[in-house]
């Protein structure tokens, strides 16, 4: 219940009639009001009644009566600020905004008395307000929006008296806000993140780590981009060099695990170039980190309840990151100089994290309910994913039995009301996962050798910097007398929980993988006896209407298009019998029919163009019968198929003729082109199959224009693979349709045949 003299102090304050009455008012409030005293409603009356304008006023005002200190009318407005800025719905007021700036100035400069000393009670009431403006929303975008970012930081890199406050603050917002804290802002963002890796270069006591939980806070704000020698971050430099010998040192657990954190988070801004020449001097930097990493992965999977998995989520996630940043960056990215052996050496570390993995997840897919929706167990599949997308034969069994599980999470994650089904996770028993059982002697030896290469690797790296792994007990004197020291960084510790949905989209981490597994007899059945058609249709669906809304991550959707259509092509050209018969694929292909005239005329399309179209033609190949009555909208399909095929390549006759491919094209060739190649081959069968193909191709002046290119090259510098392909055609057309070997026939058809020695041609043309 709230105080009864402020009740009584809140009463005089409404009956007010001047500024000397209210004044008055003041005076007693700040003698009884405490926040604890107040309630939130009495906090919102406290506002009202004194008017956050006049508040204002006197937090601005400097004209006091003589004989009083300077700072009185600030001091008693921060006392009442103080106050009731505890409560959010002050401090999401409009006005609210108006005392930002006042409160940005003392945080500067802050008011000193005769004796110069800081007037540590307003200072301590000002960042009061700051910290109350910080614990909700829109507090935080009025800090965010009114410059304070910047002061704060300037606070911290100054060591201005309330340093460590204002550095809790700025690890909310960094927290809440990541990097759009710093709009109109970045110089503030570099000179803190400069500032802090400073410190952490040069502390030689346990302070180090927290100023390394710090930098992970601020870095995790910044956007990603790629460094290279002329890169103008000479903090990511210098901090760089010191991580690479920092992570050589024997390290206590907490001190390890601090070090990965910061390490993972560099390398997702920066790619994991920033640990390789020139930022580091060699690989073995990267090779100790994976080996930690791996180890790490295994101990919190292999040795921990679930409560203790769940406490250490962010540092699992930073372990999984680091393991997917690797795998990408060592089979797309710049050589790292890595030996045989020492890649040899990787691959055995990353085989005994995985295995890790899978036993988890094999262990949660035993225990029907909510921990199957827990952000943990997403993260874990998505690591897989990245796995899968590169490695197809280790610990492939292993993966095969977990397939109708990955199933059943894709089917909850596109509809979420299945998650309803699932029961809640059972508070009075505490599940205990067993220690990895490894049955494959195989993996079982590789995480042996994984172990000792890393033991003796570390051991080695530790005698080379023995002498830098000294710490001193001396630790750096606190100048605040206002607050404590800051907390430590917020490691996202209150990561969204997906209790009732799971609305991460899971499948995008898994089609790379799918694709792989799909191609591949056991697996592909597993996929199929599962019903992955069904599933892979209706993401399809979503993500080809997301496609036509324009969202935002277009470029994203339209990968995970392509990637749909190639597991889709993969189903296609194995299962045919399944194609034939299966709803889904019928479905598929009246959505290719429609959603093709969208991409076709686009450039920026192309690759789901050539997607679009490879796969529609092979599904038409095996469903003859089911679409005997679309024949408008088949048509119309086969022409914008062609329309796609006829635009690749062009005659250049710019000096001796040959056949190029066409400057549309060019950028996306080396993504497309295989499958224009394939589509040809797939339309083919459609001549056969479909009488009214040879007509539309007649139509479209394609015939004409192959045959022409062939002739004006005479066979000279023309790929092998253009001429099997047309000449093909060309062959099919003249078998299937007297209208077109008639004008095959009439331009050159003949002498095509014999200059690219293709006899069945010259025999079919010659009958």
């Amino acid at each position: 219940m709230a105080d009864q003299n402020v009740e009584t102090c809140l009463r005089m304050l409404k009956k007010a009639t001047s500024d000397n009455e209210k004044f008055a008012g003041i005076m007693m409030v700040t003698k009884v009001i405490k926040a604890e005293n107040c309630d939130s409603t009495m906090k919102q009356e406290l506002a009202d009644a004194i008017g956050l304008k006049f508040l204002t006023r006197l937090l601005r005002s400097s004209n006091v009566p003589e004989g009083c200190p300077p700072t009185m009318y600030k001091s008693l407005a921060l006392s009442i600020l103080s106050t009731i800025c505890t409560d959010p719905v002050v401090a999401s007021l409009p006005e609210i905004k108006g005392q930002v700036s006042a409160l940005n100035e003392l945080i500067i400069s802050p008011p000193r008395s005769e004796e110069n000393e800081v007037d540590t009670a307003i200072l301590k009431d000002c960042y009061q307000c700051l910290y109350g403006l910080a614990c909700c929303q829109q507090g935080q975008l009025y800090l965010i929006q009114s410059n304070t970012v910047s002061c704060l930081v300037e606070v911290v890199i100054d060591q201005i008296e309330g340093d460590n406050q204002a550095l809790e603050i700025l690890l909310i917002l960094a927290g809440s806000h990541g990097n759009s804290m710093w709009n109109n802002q970045k110089s503030a963002c570099n000179k803190l993140i400069s500032y802090l890796s400073s410190q952490y270069i040069h502390k030689k006591d346990s302070t180090k780590f927290d100023v390394c939980k710090n930098l992970v806070s601020f870095i995790s704000t910044l956007e990603k981009e790629t460094v290279d020698s002329n890169n103008d971050k000479q903090w990511l430099k210098d901090l760089i060099t010191v991580l690479s010998s920092d992570i050589k040192n024997k390290l206590g657990v907490e001190q390890r695990q601090c070090l990965l954190l910061l390490i993972s988070e560099l390398v997702n801004k920066f790619t994991l170039s920033c640990l390789l020449s020139p930022f580091a001097s060699d690989c073995k930097v990267v090779l100790i980190i994976t080996h930690l990493v791996c180890i790490e992965v295994r101990m919190i999977l292999e040795n921990s309840t679930w409560q203790e998995m769940k406490e250490k989520t962010c540092l699992l996630c930073s372990c999984y990151l680091l393991l997917e940043n690797i795998i990408s960056h060592m089979t797309t990215g710049q050589p790292m100089g890595f030996e045989e052996k020492q890649v040899l050496q990787v691959h055995a570390s990353m085989v005994g994290a995985f295995n890790a993995v899978l036993f988890f997840l094999d262990e949660i897919s035993t225990q029907r309910n909510k921990k199957w929706l827990d952000p943990l167990v997403t993260a874990s599949i998505r690591v897989i994913g990245s796995w899968l997308a590169e490695e197809t034969t280790a610990l492939k069994h292993t993966i095969y039995k977990l397939l109708p599980f990955l199933i059943q999470l894709l089917k909850i994650s596109l509809d979420p009301k299945l998650a309803e089904s699932l029961p809640d996770i059972p508070q009075d028993v505490e599940s205990q996962l067993q220690e990895c059982d490894i049955s494959d002697n195989q993996s079982m030896k590789a995480i042996e050798n994984c172990d000792s290469q890393s033991e003796s690797m570390t051991q080695s790296m530790e005698t080379d910097q023995s002498n830098n792994s000294k710490e001193t007990n001396q630790s750096d004197n606190s100048k605040s007398s206002v607050t404590n020291e800051p907390k430590c960084v917020r490691f996202s510790p209150d990561v969204p929980k997906l209790e009732k949905d799971m609305t991460v989209d899971i499948l995008r981490f898994l089609l790379p993988g799918l694709c792989h597994l799909s191609s591949e007899e056991e697996p592909r059945h597993i996929l199929i006896d599962n019903n992955i058609q069904d599933i892979l249709l209706q993401y399809f669906k979503t993500k080809w209407q997301q496609f036509l809304e324009h969202d935002e991550n277009e470029e994203e959707v339209k990968d995970t298009l392509g990637s749909l259509c190639g597991v889709f092509l993969n189903l296609t050209v194995t299962e045919q019998q399944l194609v034939q018969k299966d709803s889904s694929f019928h479905s598929l292909l009246e959505i290719l029919f429609t959603a093709l005239p969208y991409t076709i005329y686009k450039r920026e399309n192309l690759i789901l163009t050539a997607n679009f179209t490879t796969l529609g033609l092979m599904l038409l190949q095996h469903q003859t019968s089911y679409h005997s009555d679309k024949e408008e909208e088949r048509n119309k399909y086969v022409s914008h198929c062609i329309n796609f095929f006829s635009h690749a390549y062009q005659l250049n006759t710019s000096n001796k003729p040959k056949i190029v491919v066409n400057e549309d094209y060019l950028p996306y060739w080396q993504d497309i082109s295989e499958l224009w190649f394939l589509g040809i081959q797939a339309l083919c069968p459609c001549i056969k199959l479909y009488s009214s193909t040879p007509s539309i191709i007649l139509k479209s002046g394609w015939l004409v224009s192959m045959v022409k290119m062939l002739l004006e090259v005479k066979g000279e510098v023309v790929e092998e693979d253009i001429v099997d392909v047309i000449v093909q055609l060309l062959l099919t057309l003249s078998q299937c349709d007297k209208a077109s070997k008639q004008v095959i026939l009439e331009k050159g058809g003949l002498q095509l045949a014999r200059i690219y020695k293709n006899t069945e041609l010259e025999a079919i043309l010659s009958r």
